[in-house]
């Protein structure tokens, strides 16, 4: 938990979508759906795996694109 409390990739990505030069109106379902698919490949990777380091760095890119795709759907 460190790593995510330090870094916060979730807060970074989330800030970083705001700056994203793209009509959101026009591609921001295929950003989702593409986003979406990415993320059950993470769940996916994490409950096949049984490296715990592997699994933890699934987690914080499920956390971060999970974070990337709030101001998005909103």
């Amino acid at each position: 938990m460190a790593v995510t409390r330090l870094v916060s990739p979730g807060a970074l990505t989330s800030f970083a979508a705001g700056f994203v030069k793209i009509r959101w109106a026009l591609w921001a379902r295929l950003v989702i759906a593409v986003v979406t698919v990415l993320q059950a490949g993470l769940v996916f990777l994490m409950y096949k795996t049984d490296d715990i380091w592997l699994c933890y760095a699934a987690f914080v890119l499920f956390r971060g694109s999970y974070q990337f795709l709030v101001p998005i759907a909103t």
